[in-house]
């Protein structure tokens, strides 16, 4: 989901594209910039591409980091 945020799609294409429903990625949504303590998508953006800088780690297509 990360990596579609950072695409700037909007909540119903980001949902069409996971086969989930619009509701469950507004709710991933404001959970990850609560947990982030943004207060905007596109500050949200902005951490998550400084943190992928830090850690050297492409995003990757299905949202979930390597293990």
């Amino acid at each position: 989901m990360l990596a579609l945020l950072s695409q700037g799609l909007r909540n119903k294409q980001t949902a069409d594209r996971m086969n989930i429903s619009e509701v469950t990625v507004k709710v991933h949504r404001h959970n990850l910039m609560e947990k982030m303590q943004a207060t905007s998508v596109p500050m949200l953006i902005g951490m998550l591409e400084r943190l992928r800088s830090a850690t050297g780690e492409p995003p990757q297509p299905n949202g979930h980091s390597r293990q």
